[in-house]
């Protein structure tokens, strides 16, 4: 009887754990996408400035 008193609050204590946990797990895995989203941003208008000026020196008059 004992053990199973034991093995229902157990159950209640990890709920309550992965309702704390989960969160800011959720929230990190959303800033590392944010961030790779930024960064590739960056990349692809980095490239295009680049490739801006080369076109610009190459075919200018």
């Amino acid at each position: 009887m004992f053990y199973f008193k034991c093995f229902k609050q157990s159950r209640g204590q990890a709920l309550v754990e992965a309702a704390l946990i989960v969160p800011p797990i959720i929230l990190f895995l959303f800033t590392v996408i944010w961030f790779a989203c930024v960064m590739l941003t960056w990349q692809q208008i980095s490239t295009a400035a680049r490739y801006g000026t080369d076109f610009n020196c190459i075919y200018s008059f």
